[in-house]
């Protein structure tokens, strides 16, 4: 090896280390400054940078309801026991117009359980039986069965059920109710089985 390369490989190896050290110090300044914007988070500390819009009552109300779109059972527990209403909570209070329209949707449906709960049985929607929730929530179930007087309510409960179905099955406790196996080590990769990548038509042949 000649001097003149030595030495050529010597200042490439130096301006190397002095961009990568100016990259390091940009990355960290970035990084303090992602931490605050809700645009582009740090996605390695994770912070949510809006607080909770729903009240203390609203949120009563939602974890009643999520509790009833996802009640504990022999394979998993309920909604709320892995937090799902909180993830409603953060979603309709993030600043998007999605998420802004989606408040409130949510706050007017609220609003209408507790209308229909004081005039139908005397009291708000958190201070009934679950058998009268339940008289309530039936007429609200699906967009395509409730009468006109209450699409609106019914648009209300579906997207409350996205979004508690979303909050439950994005938890770890969620994952493993569905059987999903993913985000886990693995010495080896199978690919997809036969028969999947016959149904797609990427094999030709019977599934057995």
């Amino acid at each position: 090896m000649t001097a003149s390369k030595l030495t050529l490989d010597r200042r490439a190896a130096l301006k190397l280390i002095a961009s990568t050290s100016a990259v390091a110090a940009s990355a960290q300044v970035f990084g303090e400054n992602a931490k605050r914007s809700a645009t582009d988070p740090d996605l390695v500390n994770p912070e949510k940078p809006w607080s909770g819009e729903l009240s203390t009552k609203e949120m009563a109300s939602v974890a009643v309801l999520a509790d009833m779109i996802i009640p504990e059972d022999q394979f998993s527990p309920k909604a709320t026991d892995v937090n799902a209403h909180f993830y409603v909570d953060e979603f309709v209070s993030a600043p998007y117009q999605k998420c802004q329209e989606a408040l409130q949707t949510i706050r007017e449906g609220l609003r209408w359980l507790d209308e229909q709960s004081v005039m139908r049985f005397g009291a708000a929607f958190n201070e009934i039986s679950d058998r009268k929730r339940h008289m309530i929530v039936e007429e609200i179930k699906w967009v395509a069965s409730a009468n006109d007087l209450n699409k609106s309510a019914a648009i209300f409960f579906a997207l409350l059920r996205d979004l508690v179905a979303t909050g439950f099955y994005t938890s770890f406790e969620g994952m493993a109710d569905i059987g999903y196996v993913g985000n886990k080590p693995s010495v080896t990769f199978d690919g997809p089985p036969r028969e999947v990548l016959i149904k797609v038509g990427l094999l030709d042949g019977d599934i057995i």
